[in-house]
């Protein structure tokens, strides 16, 4: 079989693209496309150079396990050693489910997989991946632009906060939207009225520290604090986050955002 390299290269960079992807959606992260796109690169450079690899060291498992975890730690960043290990799981996760599918176009005859695992596909194949690809980018790219539709009532929940021993309960917006992670710490971040913190004693200059909070209409600084623990619903279970202040006045019924894919 002729194998061009070209498209060698750029078979594995879709597939590599989607993996990453897919698994950001699945552990709600909110990822740059052109991170997951270099990152995506740099996997397909290992994928073409292992077939030119004729020791085959390459191709080893050492090499390949280090390769996952460079790739997992390029791609979502620094985060706590536990938060780290589940979004490698994630990953080899959905790396065999995307595995199905793309063995269900070997059996039809669509698909070259070398016995090193790297992916060379027919024409038709390809139109596929392409295809999919650019409904994902479009998708991102609409997105941007509208602003998210209004949030029904079934979506709002009540959230206990704990401040420095002192808690506190009020009404949330479950929206997988917010997608902030803290990138220090690798803490979700929830969005919390001013307001609700009267009700603690903490000092708002001296408690806080700053941190950077993207939107669609841009991004900024606000002031942030890290509660002892919260708690969502009727759970008992105490989550760690990093709570973002907004002046922004939210409506009545709710005084919080928070993402509930980060809190499973």
């Amino acid at each position: 079989m002729v194998v061009y390299y070209e498209l060698l290269f750029v078979d594995n960079l879709v597939i590599n693209f989607l993996l990453l992807f897919f698994s950001s959606k699945f552990y709600a992260l909110k990822l740059k496309l052109l991170r997951l796109l270099g990152v995506s690169a740099l996997a397909s450079v290992y994928a073409v150079f292992s077939l030119l690899d004729n020791k085959k060291i390459l191709c080893s498992l050492p090499i390949k396990i280090l390769m996952i975890l460079l790739i997992c730690f390029l791609a979502f960043g620094k985060s706590s050693f536990k938060r780290y290990i589940k979004v490698v799981l994630v990953f080899i996760i959905t790396s065999f489910l995307v595995a199905g599918v793309l063995f269900f176009f070997f059996c039809q005859g669509g698909l070259e997989i070398m016995s090193y695992g790297i992916f060379y596909t027919n024409k038709l194949l390809r139109c596929v991946l392409y295809g999919i690809i650019s409904i994902l980018l479009s998708y991102r790219l609409y997105i941007y632009i509208h602003k998210s539709a209004p949030k029904s009532q079934t979506e709002i929940c009540r959230v206990s906060i704990s401040v420095s021993d002192n808690s506190i309960k009020t009404n949330a917006l479950l929206d997988t939207g917010n997608m902030a992670v803290d990138p220090a710490t690798g803490l979700p971040i929830i969005l919390v009225f001013e307001d609700v913190f009267k009700e603690f004693p903490i000092d708002m200059k001296e408690d806080c520290f700053d941190i950077f909070i993207e939107s669609i209409g841009g991004g900024g600084n606000i002031p942030a604090i890290k509660p002892d623990w919260i708690k969502i619903g009727q759970r008992k279970r105490k989550h760690e986050c990093i709570i973002g202040i907004v002046a922004q006045s939210f409506e009545e019924e709710y005084r919080c955002i928070l993402n509930p894919n980060h809190f499973v």
